[in-house]
């Protein structure tokens, strides 16, 4: 699989990783940090995955509970404040893990990944991102920050999936840029966990498409342009990204997976299921 990676050395990060993982094994915490990895989906978390955190103990751990399969899983928790600059210095308010893998544009993809909400979650009319796929900002011609080409969101207790697309080089609007609803339900349920698979044409004329099953079943099933006038694909992105809250959001995802056939996740479209 092709795949190109941004500006900053990912070996640059490495020390970031390590400083966040162990702070995390100390973190007195209602969930219980994994001691042993035995999950292979989550090897990249201490090699290839970029964090995009406020670093602090709690912001991303790896837990035994809740499990999937026997699996561990990844913590996210955002509290009241806790920001993150990029390398621009723009400040925003998410607890990351950013897969740095960009599919070649007019390739198709198949995802995979398991969300889980707490009963506990709070239930408030605020901009919550659980899974993006995002484009990588043309910021050298100029480009404003973009909308993710494809997203699930959260909100007043409402799951929907969105889409976005552009076929102009330079995107200098962004809230001229089209979307699209693709999926949303009152009905997500808490405390138990959502399984999505994705299929995707990364292209943002005519012959690009989305398929979504969750729980096995199919809920969109899109057929026209999708993402940008990139050179790349859009690289995925899970974890918790809102506006400001007075309340503090724990999520958790397990079995992250990615490939060119959808054998490479797991997933039988036939039969629906794994």
């Amino acid at each position: 699989m092709k795949t190109c990676f941004r500006h900053f050395s990912i070996l640059m990060l490495l020390p970031l990783v390590a400083v966040v993982w162990l702070l995390a094994r100390e973190a007195d915490s209602s969930a219980t940090p994994a001691k042993d990895a035995n999950s292979g989906w989550l090897a990249p978390f201490g090699s290839k995955w970029v964090l995009k955190s406020p670093a602090k103990p709690w912001s991303i751990q790896k837990v035994s509970q809740p499990s999937l399969h026997g699996e561990d899983s990844l913590r996210f928790e955002l509290r009241k404040g806790e920001d993150w600059a990029n390398r621009n210095g723009s400040r925003t308010f998410r607890t990351e893990v950013d897969t740095d893998e960009y599919p070649p544009m007019k390739s198709v993809r198949w995802y995979r990944l398991d969300l889980y909400l707490p009963q506990d979650f709070p239930i408030e009319n605020n901009r919550l991102v659980l899974a993006q796929w995002h484009g990588e900002d043309k910021t050298r011609l100029g480009e404003a920050g973009r909308s993710p080409v494809l997203a699930f969101r959260y909100r007043s207790g409402r799951f929907f999936i969105t889409l976005r697309h552009s076929a102009e080089r330079v995107v200098r609007n962004a809230d001229a840029v089209p979307s699209k609803e693709l999926f949303g339900t009152d009905s997500f349920p808490l405390n138990e966990w959502n399984d999505f698979v994705v299929q995707a044409k990364w292209s943002y004329e005519e012959d690009g498409f989305i398929n979504v099953w969750w729980q096995g079943k199919p809920v969109v099933q899109y057929r026209g342009p999708v993402g940008y006038n990139d050179d790349v694909g859009p690289y995925l992105t899970f974890g918790i990204y809102r506006d400001d809250s007075d309340k503090t959001y724990v999520s958790y995802v397990n079995q992250v997976r990615s490939g060119s056939k959808p054998e490479d996740v797991g997933f039988n479209p036939l039969i629906g299921g794994r």
